[in-house]
């Protein structure tokens, strides 16, 4: 059925926390929605029973609001596809379970709503400086490696197009990365100012382990940059191993080798070997995640829904 909104949630272990969001965003879009609105709410597997029996409870107070439990973790991303293949809305907002994202910020999306993608900027960012740092480090990989503008501050609080959704929700991949399968898409994306609440229950499930995965979602199904670097390490290693071979050639012939070199091929051995083994690991590892993916392996298993 056709409506104005679809407000996506990933949920993991945020139990105490989804009502008061659920309450807020009701009051929010109740007045600014006449075509209507939903909740999509996420549950990645939550390793806690509390936080999908309280999306069902939920789910039975509010007519406009549905829960989707994963099979399995997919990460934070596979969720957020989850609900955007759900969704209905002619505009898709994604945001935090944790109130950090506030819902009383709509509007300032919605006002840029002539963009394909507006992305809230924290007017001060209250994850803390090593995640801070971690991300601004992920946003120059996104510039340099996933065509994320210059200047444009990516970040999970955002409003999106439905035809841009629907256009992602094409792409089938185990290993998801939003930020480019979006700037593959499109570039017309801005920024708005909103405010960044404190954490109001539990500690950040996003750990350094869970951002490295991420990055290497980037790095190597979204780029070739990985196997970029070995092939040029290999072309670098063969021009000086070639030039080597014409030294000790010369040598050889003009003026003469008195001793056995077995040092020197030992060393050359070694690292030949060694970079040898490396690409092969690299290709290894593209190669598996190509496996994966024809084999139509989806980003996403939906246990039980509410409705």
């Amino acid at each position: 059925m056709p409506m104005d909104y679809s407000v996506i949630i990933p949920v993991y272990n945020s139990s105490r926390s989804l009502p008061e969001l659920t309450a807020r965003i009701h009051a929010q879009l109740q007045g600014m929605a006449p075509g209507g609105f939903e909740i999509i709410m996420v549950d990645d597997a939550s390793p806690d029973e509390a936080s999908w029996e309280t999306i069902k409870t939920l789910a039975a107070e509010y007519p406009f609001l549905k829960g989707y439990r994963l099979l399995r973790n997919e990460g934070k991303n596979g969720a957020l596809i989850c609900g955007m293949d759900h969704a209905g809305g002619d505009y898709l907002i994604l945001m935090d379970d944790d109130l950090q994202h506030r819902p009383e910020d709509f509007p300032a999306l919605m006002a840029e709503a002539a963009h394909d993608l507006v992305i809230a900027r924290f007017a001060e960012n209250k994850n803390g400086i090593v995640k801070d740092r971690l991300s601004r480090l992920k946003g120059k990989l996104d510039e340099r490696f996933a065509g994320k503008p210059r200047g444009l501050r990516f970040g999970p609080f955002m409003m999106i197009k439905k035809e841009i959704a629907k256009e992602l929700c094409k792409v089938r991949t185990p290993f998801p990365y939003l930020p480019a399968m979006l700037f593959s898409l499109t570039r017309d994306a801005v920024n708005v100012r909103v405010a960044h609440d404190n954490r109001k229950h539990g500690s950040s499930q996003f750990t350094l382990y869970k951002m490295l995965k991420l990055m290497s979602n980037l790095l190597i199904n979204q780029t070739s940059v990985m196997l970029r670097s070995v092939s040029m390490a290999g072309v670098g290693l063969s021009i000086i191993s070639l030039l080597l071979a014409l030294y000790f050639l010369y040598k050889k012939l003009f003026v003469g080798i008195h001793v056995a070199g077995w040092t020197t091929l030992v060393v050359l051995l070694l690292l030949i070997g060694g970079i040898t083994l490396f690409s092969l690991g690299i290709i290894g590892e593209y190669l598996l995640r190509i496996i994966k993916t024809l084999e139509h392996r989806a980003a996403y298993v939906i246990r039980e829904e509410t409705a």
